[in-house]
C-alpha cells in the first residue's frame, strides 16, 4: 500500500513485503561488505559504517535486495505514470546506492542529492530512539517522515532532509537509493555499468 503525505512536495512511504525474512539476510551481507567510517568530529555526517565511495563492480546485499523492492517501485511508478507521460520520461534507473549504518550519536547532516529526480531510503534497522529522515518543509519547519523499519521512504531528491543524531544504544541501518528518469533504463542498477 502507497501512503502519501505532503510537505512542500509529495513523499511516499511503501511496506516492504517479507521485510523480517529479509532483514537478517540483508545485515549479513552488508556485514560482509567493504565499508568505510567517517570522523566523529565531521560537522557533516558521523555514520559508523557505509560504501558510497567504495566501486562495486558486484554488490551482493543489492543483488539480493533488488527483487524484494521491486515490487513497491512499480507500486510507486504506477502512480506517478501520468507525470512520467507528462513529462516525457519513458524509463528510469537507479543511478547509485549505498547502505549507512548509525551507532549511537551517529548522524548525517541536511543535503539534497542532486541530479537524481527521487531519493529512497530502505529501513533495515530503525529501533526505538533513532529517527527516520527528517525533511524542511517550504517555512523551514522540520517535518520527521512517518517511515518505519521494513517501509521504503521514496521523495524528491532536491528535497533537504538530514538523518537525525541516533540516541538509541542500537544500530540503525539503511540502504539507500538514487532514481533518475530516462529516455531509456529500468529500475534496475546502471551504476558502474552493471545491471
Amino acid at each position: 500500500m502507497l501512503k502519501s503525505h505532503k510537505i512542500e512536495m509529495e513523499y511516499y512511504v511503501i511496506p516492504i513485503k517479507n521485510h523480517f525474512y529479509i532483514k537478517p539476510h540483508l545485515l549479513q551481507l552488508i556485514d560482509n561488505a567493504p565499508a568505510e567510517t567517517t570522523v566523529d568530529d565531521d560537522d557533516a555526517q558521523s555514520i559508523s559504517r557505509y560504501d558510497y565511495n567504495i566501486i562495486k563492480q558486484k554488490c551482493p546485499y543489492w543483488d539480493f535486495l533488488i527483487p524484494h523492492i521491486d515490487p513497491a517501485l512499480t507500486i510507486f511508478f504506477k502512480n506517478l505514470e501520468n507525470v512520467r507521460l507528462l513529462s516525457g520520461y519513458p524509463g528510469m534507473y537507479v543511478s547509485a546506492f549505498w547502505f549507512q549504518q548509525y551507532k549511537k550519536n551517529n548522524f548525517h547532516a541536511w543535503h539534497t542529492h542532486c541530479n537524481n529526480d527521487y531519493a529512497c531510503v530502505y529501513f533495515i534497522e530503525l529501533p526505538k530512539g533513532a529517527s527516520s529522515t527528517v525533511f524542511y518543509d517550504a517555512n523551514d519547519k522540520e517535518i520527521k517522515s512517518k517511515a518505519k523499519e521494513g517501509e521504503l521512504l521514496i521523495f524528491p531528491a532536491n528535497l533537504p532532509h538530514c538523518s537525525p543524531i541516533n540516541m538509541s544504544d542500537e544500530r540503525k541501518t539503511v540502504v539507500a537509493f538514487n532514481i533518475k528518469l530516462d529516455e531509456g533504463g529500468s529500475i534496475v542498477n546502471q551504476q558502474n555499468g552493471f545491471q
